[in-house]
């Protein structure tokens, strides 16, 4: 809960971080109410996030109709999030959430209408590679702002950042229904302009209610900070609570990813699943991740709870991963389809509060000079551990699903538990100085 003075975590957030001008410094009920539209603004966006990718995805299956084209769209995606990453952090902690999403803003938007144009696969990738390459800048920014928006609009930081994974998990389930509805009735270009306008109404709002972050403190120019990266990071790399829960989460990442994609051949084959009960089971996850980040967005902002939520969402996830494999070797393929929808339910609460905790944590653990940089490294971290999962369960092949979903449910519940030992002997070691 915040305390007395407003802060929802004590001497991290202070007023000088938040740089309103000056005619619209009072947080009357009216400015409160503006920036709650300001963090629906971004709630929708998250949406529609998730919408443009599989918008996407469809336009390459109709329009090109080539499995490579759809490898070198996902490489497009990650790579250049995790090589400019760093220096997105960096962007952000030095000049500010305002002037990076503003800047980042207007490239990002034409990137998408071109995006829209884009009729071969080498243009496709060229722009994808464009757009992510902005959202490496405009991420950071956007996770830096969550505090300074949260407190102004009188919401929590947990409360904030629960919705958000909440609109990332509407994203997942609508985006297949919305992104395909809009391509057939107002064709891809159209749905990407429409994305594209709605783009910038973030960045007119930050304009407009002088919205901005704390700068970091530390000395040395700004070129000296964007050349030696790894000195600009010592500060994040230091705090070994952060290090510790985002390798958790990178390990979890991968585990889930790695049983991603064997997915449909669990479901369609070992279980049996025709297509509206493969839907079931995904929506059954959904609702879960849904009902886990509402019940971590309740929670106190102290940091022992924080971190335990992390690494127990993740064991629960893993958890669930493996019971789903047991359950398709030991019952028979009805019992086992509606005993693994059960426990997907639950492991999808266990998914949204892993991501909803890691993101507190991380808000809670650094302070606000340095979120740009400590998001960056999550970010690297979890597209990293995708592409290493992805390929992971590649390999692993449509045969081998049960093994798969074995083996993510074991390394996902070996990383949680690592995790929170390493966590626990760090905090006593601490404490001992």
């Amino acid at each position: 809960m915040p305390d007395q003075k407003g802060g929802h975590f004590p001497g991290i957030f202070r007023p000088s971080g938040v740089r309103l001008r000056k005619r619209r410094q009072g947080t009357g009920p009216t400015m409160v109410g503006a920036l709650r539209i300001v963090i629906g603004i971004m709630l929708i966006g998250t949406i529609l996030d998730e919408v443009v990718a599989i918008a996407l995805l469809f336009h390459v299956a109709h329009k090109i109709g080539s499995s490579l084209a759809i490898a070198w769209l996902l490489l497009a995606q990650a790579l250049p999030a995790i090589a400019l990453a760093p220096y997105g952090g960096i962007a952000v902690d030095r000049f500010g959430a305002k002037r990076t999403i503003v800047l980042a803003a207007v490239p990002q938007a034409a990137l998408m209408v071109l995006l829209g144009t884009a009729e071969t696969t080498p243009w496709l990738v060229i722009f994808t590679v464009g757009l992510s390459s902005c959202f490496a800048f405009s991420g950071p920014a956007l996770f830096a702002l969550v505090p300074v928006v949260a407190r102004q609009a009188r919401f929590t930081v947990e409360r904030t950042n629960s919705m958000i994974e909440i609109a990332r998990g509407l994203g997942s389930v609508l985006g297949p229904v919305v992104g395909g509805t809009l391509i057939g009735y107002l064709e891809f270009a159209t749905t990407l302009q429409m994305v594209a306008i709605w783009s910038l109404a973030l960045p007119a709002a930050v304009v407009m209610f002088g919205l901005n972050t704390e700068l970091s403190r530390e000395k040395g120019s700004w070129a000296s900070a964007f050349l030696g990266v790894g000195k600009s990071y010592k500060p994040i790399l230091r705090r070994r609570a952060v290090v510790l829960i985002v390798a958790t989460f990178g390990a979890i990442v991968f585990s889930t990813t790695f049983s991603d994609v064997v997915f449909i051949f669990f479901a369609s084959f070992d279980l049996g699943a025709s297509a509206f009960l493969v839907g079931i089971l995904m929506a059954s996850w959904a609702a879960g991740l849904t009902m886990g980040a509402w019940y971590c967005g309740k929670g106190t902002g102290q940091r022992p709870g924080l971190l335990g939520l992390a690494y127990l969402g993740g064991a629960v996830m893993g958890v669930a991963l493996l019971t789903s494999g047991v359950a398709a070797i030991l019952l028979r393929a009805d019992l086992a389809l509606a005993a693994v929808a059960a426990i997907f339910l639950v492991g999808g609460m266990g998914n949204g509060v892993h991501n909803v905790a890691v993101r507190n944590a991380i808000h809670s653990l650094v302070p606000a000079g340095q979120h740009g940089r400590a998001f960056s490294f999550y970010v690297a971290v979890s597209r990293a551990a995708s592409i290493c999962g992805y390929f992971g369960g590649g390999l692993v092949g449509a045969s081998n699903a049960i093994v798969a979903y074995l083996a993510s449910g074991i390394l996902a519940c070996s990383a949680a538990g690592l995790g929170w030992m390493a966590q626990k002997k760090a905090r006593a070691s601490e404490s001992s100085i």
